[in-house]
């Protein structure tokens, strides 16, 4: 466990090297995954390259959720802006 925690706080700080765009669908009674972590983690990111959307009522498969079809349109509007954007 403690190797674990470990790790987890050296992933943190790598967030500040990521250079390209990144999407977080983060959900909020995820069992599996500290959704708080993970907002820790995407802030870190240049805001211009990061995109953070809370699912505050869903767990950690969101394609699973009854409300997937949205999810996979807010995916797909993301991934074709992003695509739009590239020089």
């Amino acid at each position: 466990m403690k190797e674990i925690l470990e790790a987890t706080h050296r992933i943190r700080g790598l967030s500040y090297y990521v250079n390209f765009p990144a999407l977080f669908l983060i959900a909020g009674t995820d069992c599996l995954v500290q959704p708080d972590s993970t907002t820790l983690f995407a802030h870190g990111i240049d805001k211009k390259l990061v995109t953070v959307i809370q699912y505050p009522q869903h767990h950690h498969e969101l394609w699973n959720e009854i409300d997937r079809q949205e999810i996979f349109v807010t995916m797909k509007k993301w991934v074709e802006k992003i695509l739009k954007e590239k020089p």
